[in-house]
């Protein structure tokens, strides 16, 4: 599937969510760091678009300049492991605002 204008906006503005929410950078969550909180926060960028708004692996993986594979361990890291209260309440704040969009 091709990449439209509208997949980066929607991954700029959740980019944006995350980068807020996490206090990490917009330019530090699309860069190669691998620094943890810097790469939690791209972990939480991949998850919310994947698992929040269905973009598949493949199509992450363009969007965010990484393999499929990478997008699919990045998914999993939030999902099978366990987080610290913040990174908790990092992830609920998603899932919070994500439903809010829902309703309008």
């Amino acid at each position: 599937m091709r990449i439209t204008e509208q997949m980066i906006r929607e991954r700029d503005k959740w980019l944006t969510i995350v980068s807020k929410a996490t206090g990490v950078t917009e330019r530090a969550i699309m860069g190669r760091s691998r620094v943890e909180e810097i790469a939690m926060a791209r972990h939480l960028l991949i998850w919310a678009l994947h698992s929040l708004r269905g973009y598949s692996y493949p199509m992450l993986a363009e969007m965010m300049g990484r393999t499929a594979a990478t997008c699919t361990n990045s998914n999993n890291v939030i999902v099978y492991t366990h987080h610290t209260p913040e990174w908790r309440e990092v992830i609920d704040e998603l899932k919070a605002y994500n439903d809010e969009q829902k309703v309008h």
